[in-house]
């Protein structure tokens, strides 16, 4: 690393640079081991971590975060290809936006690599595709319906959490209402 570059600090930033500079990949997924135990779910239940990140820490501008039921992990299909085109709808390249997913089961529980993502997004504005449920979780326990769609503070970042892929797939007519969590998103960029 050339001293004119900003120095890598937390293992998944260690991690993505190591894919991006040397391996030259841009995704990394880390699928459930079995029998292994983590943040995840109800006082660490077996199935372990499954996670996914996509892009970098330099070039990003939006931090995603998208938690998964175990059967929906990883993020493929129609609801991979609704979230790439809400992204771009957002006027986002690939490269500026930080995507990680990971998968929950029973209560939504933020792994321990999440909240370094999350603390590493300094001024970066965080987007949540978690629905109520991820509203509820990540405003301290307001209500889903107060918090969905609204501003909050996520350590020294703010976020703001829309609906899911999956729930929009489920029930379009909420897309309006994500277009509008998006646009004030955008005003952040």
């Amino acid at each position: 690393m050339s001293t004119n570059e900003a120095s890598v600090s937390t293992p998944i930033e260690n991690i993505i640079h190591y894919c991006k500079t040397v391996l030259g990949i841009d995704r990394i997924v880390v699928p459930p081991l079995a029998g292994a135990t983590s943040g995840l779910g109800e006082g660490g239940q077996e199935g372990g971590l499954g996670l996914e990140i996509r892009g970098g820490l330099n070039s990003a501008r939006l931090v995603a975060l998208v938690p998964l039921f175990r059967d929906e992990f990883p993020l493929r299909g129609e609801a991979e290809a609704l979230l790439e085109k809400m992204l771009r709808a957002m006027k986002l390249a690939p490269s500026e936006v930080i995507l990680a997913t990971w998968q929950f089961s029973g209560e939504l529980t933020i792994p321990d690599e999440i909240a370094q993502l999350a603390a590493a997004a300094g001024s970066r504005p965080i987007l949540v595709f978690g629905g109520a449920k991820a509203a509820a979780r990540l405003s301290q326990g307001d209500t889903p319906e107060h918090s969905l769609g609204q501003w909050s503070v996520w350590g020294e970042s703010r976020l703001l959490t829309t609906f899911s892929p999956r729930e929009l797939l489920s029930s379009p007519d909420q897309k309006r209402l994500a277009w509008v969590h998006l646009q004030a998103v955008m005003k952040h960029l």
